[in-house]
C-alpha cells in the first residue's frame, strides 16, 4: 500500500463542497479518492460516458436481435395456425363423412329389418 504523506489544501465554497461530496457518493468513492481520480486518472466522466455508450449500443443490438426473433416467432406461429386450421377442416370433413355413413347404415338396417319382417310375416300367410 502506498503511504500518502503529502497534503494539498484548496478552498472551495459550501456549494462546491456539497457538489464534490455528491459526485463522490454517486461514484461510490470517498471524497479524497474521487478528487484523486479526477486529477490522475482519465476523465471519470468520459469513462462513465463510454460505459453508458457501450451499454446503449448493446441495448440497441439486443433490441434489434429480439425484434428479429419476435418476427420469426410470429411467422412460425402463423404457419402453425394455418396448419392447425387445415387439420381442423379435414377433421370436420371426416366427422361429416362418418355421420353421413352412420345415417346410411341406419337406413340400411331399417330396410333390411323391414325386408326380413316381410319375409317372416309372409311365411304365415
Amino acid at each position: 500500500m502506498v503511504t500518502k504523506e503529502k497534503q494539498i489544501n484548496i478552498r472551495v465554497s459550501e456549494k462546491e463542497l456539497l457538489e464534490l461530496e455528491k459526485r463522490a457518493k454517486e461514484k461510490g468513492l470517498k471524497r479524497s479518492d474521487y478528487i484523486r481520480s479526477l486529477l490522475f486518472n482519465d476523465d471519470t466522466e468520459s469513462i462513465t460516458n463510454s460505459i453508458q455508450m457501450y451499454t446503449v449500443e448493446n441495448l440497441e443490438k439486443d433490441k434489434l436481435y429480439l425484434k428479429e426473433r419476435l418476427v420469426e416467432a410470429q411467422k412460425n406461429f402463423e404457419g402453425l395456425l394455418t396448419e392447425f386450421k387445415e387439420i381442423q377442416k379435414k377433421a370436420n370433413s371426416l366427422t361429416q363423412d362418418l355421420n353421413l355413413e352412420k345415417e346410411n347404415n341406419v337406413q340400411l338396417m331399417i330396410e333390411l329389418n323391414t325386408e326380413k319382417n316381410k319375409g317372416f310375416f309372409c311365411s304365415f300367410i
